[in-house]
């Protein structure tokens, strides 16, 4: 947990992780930035690149209709340079050539937009592969929240692996929801739920234990929205994936 941190410029307390190598917070630290930058005045910006293009060797840019790439650092005509409102000439600070490349270059790396595109679709097509990122997601986050990280695999923390997961799930296909006592079709936005919530987990051991295949069932992504981190118990104070609503049996 974060310690609060006193600030004496302005006077407030904040976490230690919201202060920069100054000893100020963030916020009193943006402000003396915007303040030291207008005190430099309006073209601050065109004298710093100047200098750096002086201690590069470099010739300065003649005209106000040339500019300088800051990717490949040669002086081209401002035609070159797509336009952005929000920068001072109105222009990009790097030419559509080496924009050009850098997205090319980007895509081929992992976590590009290309392979990311293939994960969606891998996740939209392959249940199997769905449920297993979806069941990870939940195990970081009940993790994160306990302060733990994740270390290893969720196939090797828990002992299943994403085939299993699915298998013990698919069960639920064309049978009553949980929840609320519709069928259940494959076809349908569907959601892992625990049946006893993994809120309640305040360690690994039990974090893993929530997890097991035995707490795990699926519901309706609607109804595991609605159920939260409720605990439906029956009279001997057991667990009990019991039915909110009477069974309604939708049509196909």
């Amino acid at each position: 947990m974060d310690t609060l941190v006193f600030c004496s410029n302005c006077k407030e307390s904040y976490p230690d992780t919201f202060f920069t190598k100054k000893g100020v917070c963030k916020n009193c630290n943006r402000k003396y930035g915007k303040a030291w930058r207008a005190a430099q005045g309006p073209d601050y910006s065109k004298r710093l690149r100047a200098r750096s293009r002086e201690l590069r060797g470099l010739e300065p840019v003649p005209e106000k209709l040339l500019r300088e790439c800051r990717k490949c650092f040669v002086v081209k005509d401002i035609s070159l340079f797509k336009r952005n409102s929000q920068n001072t000439y109105g222009r990009e600070h790097i030419c559509q050539s080496c924009q050009t490349i850098q997205r090319r270059t980007w895509r081929k790396t992992p976590g590009g937009s290309v392979l990311q595109h293939a994960r969606d679709l891998a996740r939209q097509e392959n249940p199997t592969y769905r449920f297993g990122a979806h069941l990870s997601a939940l195990l970081r986050a009940a993790l994160k929240k306990c302060g733990l990280p994740k270390r290893d695999r969720t196939s090797v923390l828990l002992g299943y692996t994403p085939q299993q997961l699915y298998d013990h799930l698919s069960t639920a296909f064309n049978k009553p929801c949980g929840w609320c006592g519709e069928v259940l079709l494959e076809g349908d936005n569907s959601a892992i739920d625990h049946i006893v919530p993994i809120s309640q987990a305040k360690t690994e051991e039990e974090v893993l234990a929530l997890n097991k295949l035995e707490n795990l069932r699926l519901l309706h992504g609607r109804c595991n929205g609605s159920k939260k981190d409720r605990l439906l118990l029956n009279s001997n104070g057991d667990p009990l994936p019991a039915l909110k609503k009477p069974l309604k049996v939708r049509k196909p």
